[in-house]
């Protein structure tokens, strides 16, 4: 509890952060090389490389935040975490972010998708705080709503797909016309 209660009291107290960083072993005065600061150290890495992708809203950043604790301690139970690239609480973070592709980096937590990515981080918490916690169900509602962004993205990009075909359809033939001017007015 030291340790979470540290974690939220340092980054994730207000729902706007502009300055989230990484726990680190030497935070808690974890002793260099044993397992749990291996495996914390390891973590911050990740949490650091999320933190600083400016591409990413502060309130996707704040809700995979969330989940630095209960990813500590699956990572320290679970030895194939860090060389299982689809285990599932892995798969969580990069889905997580995943699903946040092309909101503005302003997007503010109240936004139905943060929100949404939010209660899906919150509800994958406990899950992986327990040895035996199944996030295949909260796995599947984030790639049902990305499947839901990218339709809906790719959708509103038909009329502007068009538009731009019609441009270079126009273009193509405003040169042809240009090249054939000077053909015929050729001697």
């Amino acid at each position: 509890h030291a340790i979470e209660s540290r974690q939220f009291d340092r980054h994730l107290s207000h729902p706007e952060i502009h300055s989230l960083q990484s726990l680190k072993s030497k935070d808690l005065d974890l002793p260099l090389g044993g397992a749990a600061g291996v495996a914390l150290d390891t973590l911050s890495m990740i949490f650091d490389a999320i933190f600083a992708t400016p591409d990413l809203p502060d309130s996707v950043k704040t809700a995979i935040g969330r989940l630095q604790i209960p990813l500590l301690k699956r990572a320290i139970l679970d030895p194939d975490f860090f060389g299982n690239l689809q285990h599932p609480a892995r798969m969580a973070i990069n889905l997580l972010a995943r699903a946040a592709i092309g909101l503005p980096r302003d997007t503010r937590h109240d936004h139905p998708v943060c929100a949404q990515l939010s209660l899906l981080a919150e509800t994958i918490r406990p899950l992986l705080e327990s040895e035996q916690g199944d996030i295949s169900a909260p796995l599947g509602a984030i790639n049902t709503l990305i499947r839901e962004r990218d339709q809906s993205i790719a959708t509103e990009a038909q009329i502007y797909l068009r538009l731009a075909n019609e441009h270079e359809t126009n273009t193509a033939a405003s040169q042809k016309s240009q090249d054939w001017l000077v053909e015929i007015a050729q001697p």
